[in-house]
């Protein structure tokens, strides 16, 4: 299925994954994937793991190893709500995490050992969705999430952070880093093996989403992206035998609601 952390092939790539879909505001029913740069080729079409294309890369920018594929109207018009759970976890992606506020707190810190401590022993605990980690993973191991990851915020502002303490994959690549509450935190970019790391470079959703001018697209604000099924449309690009949960967003006036800050 069509989802977040599931299998896609850029024609002349290798497989990676799914980030997650996202709009612009500015284009009325026009929806995107989100996927790695490296793994993309520009006008090049994707598919999604039975093989079926559901859109042609239309931009890439490598400073943020991100490409945006523009979804074939058809295939827009028929995603319903699975689409949006991410694969293995049994539910949507509820926003952005917002770095940014972080990043303000470790900056505006009276001295320099405070930057220091902030960045070296304040950590989010993630779970990442990759198509390969979803196939290697036993079952077990998967119903709980997996490993349990962390995300370190560094010492100042940037593209890229870096997540520790969880297996990524060759494969995992595009695929959507989160937080227990679903927030997304980035997108898996490139590990420290040839197959499986434990360290691995994040780019930082917020940056993405900032610096392209998206937003990122649910089931619930689909009025902004979706596009209106032509007669010849028969059905959605995949179907899926459980429904997804519904999440809830963290409260406007705390954007930090449900997050857990792990401390070592």
């Amino acid at each position: 299925m069509l989802a977040p952390g599931a299998l896609i092939l850029c024609s002349g790539n290798g497989p990676a994954s799914l980030g997650c879909f996202a709009f612009r505001h500015s284009r009325k029913n026009e929806l995107y994937g989100v996927i790695a740069a490296h793994a993309a080729t520009l006008q090049n079409p994707v598919s999604f793991g039975d093989g079926d294309v559901f859109g042609v890369v239309t931009e890439i920018h490598k400073k943020l190893d991100t490409a945006l594929v523009t979804i074939g109207r058809a295939v827009n018009a028929a995603l319903r709500e699975d689409n949006f759970s991410v694969v293995d976890f049994n539910a949507p992606l509820t926003g952005v995490f917002p770095f940014s506020d972080y990043w303000k707190l470790i900056e505006g810190s009276r001295t320099q050992r405070q930057e220091q401590w902030w960045a070296n022993n304040v950590r989010i605990p993630v779970r990442h969705s990759g198509f390969k980690s979803n196939r290697v993973d036993p079952p077990a191991l998967q119903k709980k999430g997996g490993e349990r990851g962390a995300v370190a915020f560094g010492t100042k502002q940037a593209n890229m952070v870096t997540m520790r303490e969880r297996t990524s994959r060759a494969g995992d690549s595009g695929g959507p880093v989160f937080t227990p509450a679903h927030q997304l935190v980035g997108f898996i970019s490139m590990g420290g093996g040839k197959t499986d790391s434990r360290q691995t470079s994040i780019v930082v959703a917020e940056r993405v989403f900032a610096e392209l001018g998206l937003t990122l697209a649910t089931w619930q604000n689909r009025d902004a992206w979706q596009a209106t099924p032509s007669p010849a449309n028969t059905g959605a690009p995949a179907s899926s035998s459980s429904s997804s949960s519904s999440s809830s967003s963290s409260s406007d006036d705390d954007p930090f609601s449900g997050i857990s800050l792990a401390t070592w």
